[in-house]
């Protein structure tokens, strides 16, 4: 977390020199673009998984794929770490929710709360984040409309 010129606080991520050159314009950055890759992933996920079973390293490919399609990020790598940023999110979303219980590692979490979801509900979680963490970050998003995930 981050403080921001504005008094709140907003999620930052840490340990990578892109995130950390410059905290203010990331986190404006961030406000912006994490809700997004996850509203972009909820209408993604079936374009990329297909009708199986979600995994989380789909779910991930899913988020790096609504960075390329969104257009944020100056390269690859930099795609990469707003993806695992938006994935990092989304465990928070479902642990602050108790819809599982927290694990060492993001990706842990995940993947225990993906083994009982089928697309649909994957599908409905990854836009309830967006909007939990557009209210959250009490920012408005790139325009992204979250659409149903009927």
């Amino acid at each position: 977390m981050s403080s921001h010129p504005d008094g709140a606080m907003h999620v930052v991520p840490l340990g990578d020199p892109v995130f950390e050159s410059d905290t203010a314009a990331t986190a404006d950055l961030w406000r912006l673009t994490g809700p997004d890759l996850l509203a972009t992933a909820a209408d993604l996920l079936p374009s990329i998984v297909g009708p199986g079973p979600v995994l989380t390293v789909d779910l991930h490919a899913t988020l790096y794929q609504s960075a390329c399609v969104l257009g944020v990020g100056r390269d690859r790598w930099h795609r990469l770490r707003l993806a695992e940023a938006a994935h990092d999110m989304f465990a928070a979303f479902l642990i602050a929710g108790r819809h599982v219980e927290a694990e060492p590692r993001a990706t842990d979490t995940i993947r225990r709360w993906l083994a009982c979801q089928d697309l649909l509900m994957v599908r409905l979680a990854l836009a309830a984040a967006s909007g939990h963490w557009q209210r959250e970050l009490d920012f408005p998003t790139l325009g992204v409309p979250l659409r149903s995930a009927s």
